[in-house]
């Protein structure tokens, strides 16, 4: 029977690429390779020459040095593996420690941004104890990040598990990285909730108006002024009191939190009258000129009709999609329900989307912007559109009044909020999500189900 040869020794190999005429040394005396040390009278000098020669260092370098270096492939990676299974055990344990910590506290995990969160800002102490954490972290947020951009990981087959953290904050209706696995995984469906799909419908109704959008960064501008200052907190309080003005503080719009923008456009309506005299006495104090900077340019804002008018376009279309916001999320509010609940709203809309609403609308603007002394309504500079964005060889068509440059943005408005619902709420996966709550529902009620089984 054939029986495995035994790997050389460091020696044998060293005796063989000696014969071969491979190995160079300055001593070749076979005394310490094969036949044995015997002229003991000089064995301290001749041990030491031989310590110093080529023969002994590569002797040492083979048996001792290659074998602690060079070992198995298989045995590295084990190693290489064992070594951060026990790095991110570790890191996970400070991690799930600090949840531990805020959920004790009482205290939240987010904030207004990822990076200003109390549970970032906690890691971050924590680093400071450890710098091998931030790494760490750095390098498991690309390894999500090349999922999250290549849609999939290593392994040929998905899990519709697999359609969470990461993936569904790039999961689009129509391109993203959900409806990329959707093609690999047609049974892999995602599904926002309700009032997910509503916000991200505000939120593209709001980035396609640039009146909208301008607005909405005034008014948060202006919140911070205010809320993040006690002074001029306290100050706007008296000025209230001195001209008899009995009304709400403002509303910081907060971006986790979706159903304050109606709320805040109506606090800033309400209170106009005392911000613009407060900006008055702010900027007769010393100030730096970042603050003064700022003052100037929200009380030049408020002062047009433009901002004054899209508050009031803002209040209009906002209160519905906040009152829709807040009764989305209820325990008892069904899939059905919640879409029949978002076409009744875009269908609100579309009834305000008429010529005597707007000139309603304009009217009332109008005469509040007299008694504020706002500035009268102009008409903005008119500007071409680049060919490359023309449509046809007609003449480009401007507005011939500030009543018709208003009524247009009015329109606008509407029909992209009405458009943004609808496009969130017709999505295949809503109905397949409302044809099974139908099917569990009627299969209660002992009822035929045709049309859910399709």
């Amino acid at each position: 029977m054939a029986t495995r040869s035994q790997p050389d020794s460091g020696i044998e190999n060293i005796e063989r690429e000696r014969k071969e005429q491979k190995f160079n040394a300055k001593y070749k005396e076979s005394a310490f390779l094969r036949d044995g040390f015997s002229n003991w009278k000089k064995a301290r000098e001749k041990l030491r020459d031989h310590q110093m020669s080529q023969c002994h260092k590569m002797a040492v370098e083979n048996v001792i040095v290659l074998p602690k270096t060079c070992s198995d492939i298989g045995e590295m990676l084990d190693m290489t593996l064992g070594e951060e299974k026990k790095e991110s055990r570790s890191n996970m344990s400070k991690i799930i420690e600090n949840l531990q910590f805020l959920a004790r506290q009482g205290l939240a995990l987010q904030g207004h941004s990822d990076e200003e969160s109390n549970f970032i800002q906690l890691y971050h102490l924590r680093v400071n104890d450890n710098s091998k954490m931030i790494e760490w972290l750095k390098k498991e947020t690309n390894r999500y990040h090349r999922i999250d951009h290549q849609g999939r990981d290593n392994s040929d087959e998905l899990d519709p598990g697999q359609l969470s953290g990461p993936v569904l904050r790039r999961a689009g209706s129509r391109r993203g990285v959900a409806e990329q696995i959707l093609k690999d995984a047609p049974k892999a469906h995602y599904t926002h909730c309700h009032g997910h799909a509503l916000n991200v419908a505000v939120c593209d109704a709001t980035k396609g108006s640039k009146l909208l959008a301008d607005t909405l960064d005034i008014t948060y501008e202006i919140c911070k002024l205010i809320k993040f200052s006690p002074k001029r907190q306290s100050l706007l309080e008296k000025i209230k009191a001195n001209i008899n003005l009995e009304t709400a503080g403002l509303k910081v719009i907060c971006p986790i939190r979706w159903t304050f923008r109606g709320q805040s456009f109506d606090r800033i309506i309400a209170n106009y009258e005392a911000l613009l005299l407060e900006w008055d006495v702010c900027l007769e104090d010393r100030l730096d000129s970042e603050m003064r900077a700022r003052i100037i340019g929200v009380r030049s804002q408020m002062e047009k009709f433009e901002y004054f008018f899209a508050l009031h376009l803002g209040v209009a279309v906002y209160s519905l999609t906040d009152n829709l916001l807040k009764t989305l999320p209820k325990t008892c509010m069904s899939a059905a329900q919640g879409q029949q609940n978002a076409k009744l709203v875009a269908g609100v809309l579309d009834k305000m989307r008429n010529d005597s609403n707007f000139d309603k609308i304009y009217e009332e603007v109008h005469r509040k912007a007299m008694k504020l002394n706002i500035s009268e309504p102009q008409m903005p500079r008119q500007k071409r559109e680049p060919k490359r964005f023309e449509v046809g060889t007609g003449e480009p068509s401007f507005p011939s009044s500030p009543k018709e440059f208003y009524r247009r943005q009015y329109f606008e408005v509407l029909d992209l909020a009405i458009n943004a619902i609808n496009r969130r709420f017709d999505q295949p996966v809503f109905q397949t999500y409302r044809h099974m709550e139908d099917l569990l529902f009627k299969s209660l009620r002992e009822e035929d189900t045709p049309d859910e089984l399709k």
